[in-house]
């Protein structure tokens, strides 16, 4: 389903290691956020951290990581937003993804090339689209 995005700190559980959230960048519309148990690593699609209960959401994030039990990956749908990302980069020592990089995505997430520095991404284990702004699931046999 295709949702806004709006405030969550808790996150929304889209599927099984598919979680959404919103998180507030200056002078930017609320930024859709995507957590994804990827292959060995935790993905973190165009993370920011909420400006609401930031010690909370870090708190339950490093539960969330440190479950999981792999590496984590930050990829990004655009290139401008790497400095809301860099916080959690640096706390987790993880490398950062931008449209344009060669470095391979982990398994199972593809990204598709809008122009030079925009992608969307397609989440293959949960036939999702994730724009940055929404994240869409794609039913088998439904007609736009």
């Amino acid at each position: 389903l295709a949702r806004p995005a709006r405030d969550l700190r808790e996150g929304e559980r889209r599927d099984e290691g598919l979680w959404t959230w919103t998180g507030r960048v200056e002078g930017r519309a609320d930024a859709l956020c995507v957590y994804l148990e990827c292959g060995s690593v935790v993905a973190l699609l165009d993370p920011v951290v909420p400006p609401e209960d930031p010690e909370r959401f870090l708190r339950a994030l490093d539960r969330d990581v440190e479950r999981f039990g792999g590496g984590v990956r930050i990829a990004l749908t655009e290139t401008g937003k790497s400095d809301a990302a860099a916080e959690l980069a640096e706390r987790y020592g993880a490398p950062v993804w931008r449209p344009g990089d060669a470095e391979p995505l982990p398994d199972g997430l593809v990204p598709l090339r809008v122009d030079a520095a925009r992608v969307v991404f397609w989440i293959e284990a949960h036939a999702t689209l994730f724009s940055g702004e929404v994240a869409v699931r794609v039913v088998p046999g439904s007609k736009p």
